[in-house]
């Protein structure tokens, strides 16, 4: 599973991305606004799946 989780870790960002672009356009915004959305969603899920790597590497 581990050697997936680059595979898994894209697919996911490129998904929420698409669902983000869905939402912002039942909601009346212009879809191309989800690059601005998805950003400081995108910055988060690297810290956090760093934060999650990084506690994996130090845990005995």
């Amino acid at each position: 599973m581990t050697e997936n989780v680059g595979v898994l870790l894209a697919t996911g960002l490129v998904g929420a991305l698409v669902v983000t672009a869905i939402g912002l356009a039942l909601l009346g915004a212009n879809p191309g606004m989800a690059g601005k959305v998805f950003t400081p969603l995108f910055v988060m899920a690297v810290f956090v799946a760093l934060a999650i790597h990084f506690y994996n590497a130090v845990r005995p």
